[in-house]
């Protein structure tokens, strides 16, 4: 699933459980499996701080054929 909020994109595997969330920074947190696998990103306050990378943004090929 791929979440454009007011301030927030998401990008996370919703069928993976998160095992840990590290906060890479004050607007950049990760969420990783059991295995260490990254499963989840947010990215926070992106209408703030950057507003033209949601105009950027292309999402292509999520899904395998």
């Amino acid at each position: 699933m791929i979440q454009t909020l007011m301030q927030c994109i998401s990008i996370i595997d919703e069928e993976a459980k998160v095992d840990n969330t590290k906060e890479v920074d004050k607007n950049v947190i990760v969420d990783y499996d059991k295995e260490g696998n990254l499963i989840g990103v947010e990215l926070l306050f992106v209408k703030e701080k950057r507003p033209e990378f949601l105009k950027q943004i292309k999402v292509e090929n999520l899904i395998e054929a």
